[in-house]
Order: C-alpha cells, then structure tokens, then sequence
C-alpha cells in the first residue's frame, strides 16, 4: 500500500499526483503508514501507548476499515483501460493489509506478565 502510489496507476498518472486519482493515492498511502506504524507497534511491543478506543472503536478495527476501505478504492481502478503495475501493487497490498487486520482482531488477547516473584524475608 506504501510502495504502489508512487508508482504510476493509469497512463502516466503517478499514484501521487494533482488529479482526483493523485488524491485516492494520497489517501491510499496515509492509510497504509496507518497500518504499518500499528502493526511495528503491536509487533515489536515499543513502550507506546497507543489507546484502546478511539470514538468507540478499537485501534484494529480502525485498521481493518482503513485498509478495506483502501482495498475497495483501489479495487474499482483495477477495471479501467490502461492500469499500470502501481495500482495492481497497491490494492494487492491492500487486501494483504486487510487480512492481516481481520487476522489480528480474531487473536485473543496476550495474557499479562506473570508477577515478579515475591521478596521476602524468608520462614
């Protein structure tokens, strides 16, 4: 999803452009920077805090929204005479993405750490 709107989608127009298609690309980017930067962070347990509602919704299902959302309107290009391979790299990414999404939300929760044994004074 980071990689594909630089490269170009229809014709010569890049996936980052000043038209309307340039806009979706822009969209499409953030979008994936959303999804990378979540999951780095839920991956590598960075000591961020990131919040575990956002307007009623959880951070993976804001996720999941994003990347299908993104997958959708990448989807709709696919049928347009003269695609390009950034488009295709773009909205394959984005079903990646999606799955992972809807992956990570089926995943119970990780246990907490176990307590640190008790120090004491022995008998």
């Amino acid at each position: 999803m980071v990689l594909g709107p630089i490269l170009k989608w229809v014709g010569d127009t890049r996936g980052v452009s000043t038209t309307a298609t340039g806009l979706l690309g822009v969209l499409v980017l953030l979008s994936g920077l959303l999804v990378i930067a979540v999951g780095a962070i839920r991956a590598f347990n960075v000591e961020v805090a990131l919040p575990d509602e956002i307007a009623g919704f959880s951070v993976e299902q804001i996720c999941l929204c994003d990347a299908f959302a993104s997958f959708l309107w990448t989807f709709a290009y696919i049928f347009e005479s003269g695609t390009k391979i950034g488009l295709h790299v773009t909205w394959l990414g984005a079903a990646v993405a999606t799955t992972g999404a809807a992956l990570a939300m089926r995943q119970p929760a990780a246990p907490p750490p176990p307590a640190p044994p008790a120090q004491g004074g022995g008998w």
